[in-house]
């Protein structure tokens, strides 16, 4: 596993706008850009569209160690099934799991699936 802060990840703010992820005490991130979303030069949009978004983001965050949990379940099933079917899946899902660990741009971090003959 990565060496991200584990999860539960959370979101924390004032009500409608959750505008920070924390994992128990500890703050993950800051939802910013308000002032792109709203301001002149930015987006222009209302407040509550502008909250709506900095919501889905925060949401989106808050569930990362959850989904890499996931995905790295997932391309371990398909590493070990030989449905040739799923080799685009599986390739997808080792590039994810690439790039949640920062590894992206290196070999991917998953094994290799096992080739099967039918």
């Amino acid at each position: 596993m990565s060496k991200f802060t584990p999860g539960p990840w959370e979101t924390l703010g004032p009500e409608g706008y959750p505008c920070k992820v924390y994992a128990g005490d500890m703050n993950i991130c800051d939802i910013r850009g308000w002032g792109y979303l709203t301001g002149v030069g930015g987006l222009k949009l209302s407040d509550d569209k502008a909250a709506e978004i900095q919501d889905a983001n925060a949401h989106l965050i808050a569930c990362a160690p959850q989904l890499y949990n996931i995905a790295c379940r997932c391309a371990e099933y398909l590493r070990s099934t030989p449905w040739d079917t799923q080799t685009c899946l599986y390739d997808d899902l080792v590039a994810v799991i690439a790039k949640a660990e920062g590894t992206a741009a290196n070999a991917p971090t998953a094994p290799k699936r096992q080739e099967t003959a039918l």
